[in-house]
């Protein structure tokens, strides 16, 4: 089959969770003797003319990969914040491609950011069978968090967006004017969402942006958040067949209004090639601790360095930091000066995929103190499957592959003292580790998942193709 593989953004510059499942899925189907093609949108930060997409075409690890350059879509571009979800440009270069390049046969997106669900009509047009993978809640939350920006669970937009509003506010508007927003109700918002459509009172823009043009970009984030939503409830409605790969991305995505008859749990494979299961874990003297993700804010690496600033100087453990110090270099410069320049916490940067199973071999424990309702992350299941045992917050995307006590602990999210005790027990009980190793689980594998895809496939391609709108 002819394949088109389609991802928000792709590596080499990019690599994280949806980026890594994208690219083994499409190694392991085009082993498997598929004509696969990654279709990739790449965020410019220094393109500002989002008219002008330029086409790349470049190869990575033997797959032809075609990349979408456009300007980078970012809420805290006011003035273009629609383009989130509405990029027609890339929609029309997209649609170009297609005329000039054979058909595919399928067409499977893994993440809808960047490209936008603009793009999904593309294909519908042309009656080619289309598939979605959710790597994350965007199609429900515009952030992909479902987390308010104080760190409490969201359910996902109020029928007004009320709340959708108030988070992006809290994220746009200078530090001095977020306190303002707290005289304002969720309701109060909503309103604010319907006055969009008209001009604001004097009062409500001054607050909103004391320099200039309140109006504008005020305007464009209002409708915005209600297009969000429009356009994915669309894109879905034309999408043949979706992928949840955990337990609570079905439960979101049925809350959000799905057809449930296309939905089918599919775990994400794991390319197990070159990984060492070695369940001779906690051996050492000193317990090596671990961390792999973003440094930003709803990793929750916060979090594991105050729990460890709670530890006796005497404490017998080191933590190696895996991630992009240049991220969020507010929020890195704000855990370097949590740690107080403890030699026992190591900052290591960022790594090419390639060290993944090397680096999970090193380390005793790895901990995820996600702030956020994470979606099974890659890392977690790679972990387990190497024989780490876990450490993570008691969220669900988390709690579904660790069960506490068995293959690792939970804590309460964002609690940093019951972390503390958990790695205090893990320093203390030197049984603990080796008990918690033992009782790893493998995971799914990605040739399983690449066959469980081939039937998908297939199942598509024979229904009757739907008319061209």
């Amino acid at each position: 089959m002819r394949i088109w593989l389609l991802c928000h953004q792709f590596l080499p510059e990019y690599y994280a969770g949806t980026e890594t499942v994208t690219l083994q899925t499409a190694l392991q189907l085009k082993q498997n003797g598929h004509d696969v093609t990654v279709i990739s949108g790449h965020p410019d930060l220094t393109a500002l003319n989002r008219a002008s997409i330029a086409l790349e075409r470049y190869s990575y690890k033997s797959l032809p990969v075609i990349r979408l350059r456009s300007s980078a879509a970012d809420s805290e571009i006011k003035h273009d914040y629609r383009s989130l979800y509405r990029n027609t440009p890339v929609a029309e270069t997209l649609s170009r491609l297609l005329d000039s390049e054979p058909i595919p046969d399928i067409a499977h997106f893994f993440n809808f950011r960047h490209l936008t669900p603009a793009v999904v009509p593309v294909f519908k047009q042309r009656n080619i069978p289309i598939l979605f993978t959710a790597t994350d809640f965007f199609p429900t939350c515009s952030l992909s968090h479902l987390r308010y920006y104080d760190g409490q669970k969201c359910d996902g937009p109020r029928a007004d967006f009320g709340n959708c509003l108030r988070h992006h506010l809290q994220i746009i508007l200078p530090q001095e004017l977020r306190p303002g927003l707290e005289q304002y109700s969720d309701e109060d918002m909503g309103n604010l969402i319907w006055l969009s459509g008209h001009d604001l009172p004097a009062e409500v823009t001054t607050f909103l942006h004391p320099a200039d043009a309140g109006q504008d970009w005020f305007k464009e984030l209002a409708r915005g958040l209600v297009e969000h939503k429009t356009l994915m409830v669309q894109a879905l409605a034309d999408v043949d067949k979706i992928l949840a790969p955990s337990a609570i991305a079905s439960k979101v995505l049925v809350r959000s209004g799905i057809d449930e008859e296309k939905l089918e749990t599919l775990p994400f494979g794991l390319d197990k090639k070159g990984l060492i299961r070695n369940l001779n874990r906690g051996q050492k003297r000193k317990l090596e601790l671990l961390f792999i993700g973003q440094i930003t804010k709803h990793k929750g690496l916060t979090i594991l360095v105050e729990a460890l600033m709670k530890l006796p100087e005497s404490a017998n453990f080191s933590l190696h930091v895996y991630g992009d110090l240049q991220k969020d270099r507010y929020y890195s410069e704000s855990i370097l000066r949590l740690t107080k320049g403890d030699p026992r916490i190591i900052f290591m940067g960022s790594f090419t995929p390639d060290r993944l199973h090397e680096i999970l071999a090193k380390h005793d424990v790895i901990v995820i103190p996600s702030l956020w309702s994470e979606n099974t992350p890659m890392v977690l299941l790679y972990s387990q499957a190497a024989g780490l045992p876990a450490l993570v917050s008691d969220e669900e995307g988390l709690c579904e592959t660790i069960q506490d006590g068995k293959n690792g602990l939970t804590f309460k999210t964002g609690d940093a003292e019951e972390l503390s005790k958990c790695i205090r027990r893990l320093i203390e009980e030197p049984d603990l580790v080796p008990k918690l190793a033992d009782g790893t689980v493998p995971g799914f594998s990605i040739e399983d998942h690449a066959q469980a895809l081939e039937r998908l496939y297939k199942d598509c391609a024979r229904k009757p193709a739907a008319a061209s709108p």
